[in-house]
């Protein structure tokens, strides 16, 4: 196996938890763009290997992309591997702000202890 192709599999595997089954190929085909987009900035003077430049280079992008929300070098933002996270969110209006109540995860503790009350005393049984 090539070397390049070793690093884009590492990448694939890095990222494939941050995209959907249906947008898989999808980040595949980024990483690969990413690869060959590095030989633009490629500079072998300074003793990188240019397929340990490349997983550099794409590995950055990616996390930019994904912590950031930074559009990927040449796409002027038509991509985006964020796509469906933001289409999740219709109306951030109607969102409710929970950083001004301080009780809040002392709600949710109380509702989980509740609940496993309420089912302790019940056994469930596998359908036919």
């Amino acid at each position: 196996m090539d070397k390049m192709e070793r690093a884009v599999r590492k990448l694939v595997s890095k990222y494939a938890h941050s995209v959907r089954k249906c947008e898989f190929e999808d980040l595949c085909q980024t990483i690969w763009y990413l690869v060959i987009s590095s030989k633009k900035t490629y500079d072998p003077s300074k003793g990188k290997s240019p397929e340990s430049y490349a997983y550099y280079f794409a590995d950055m992008k990616l996390k930019d992309h994904f912590g950031r929300r930074v559009n990927l070098p040449g796409t002027s933002g038509v991509f985006s591997l964020l796509q469906f996270k933001a289409d999740m969110i219709d109306d951030t209006e109607n969102l409710p702000d929970l950083s001004q109540d301080e009780n809040f995860m002392d709600d949710v503790a109380e509702k989980i202890e509740n609940e496993k009350a309420e089912y302790a005393d019940e056994t469930f049984e596998a359908p036919d």
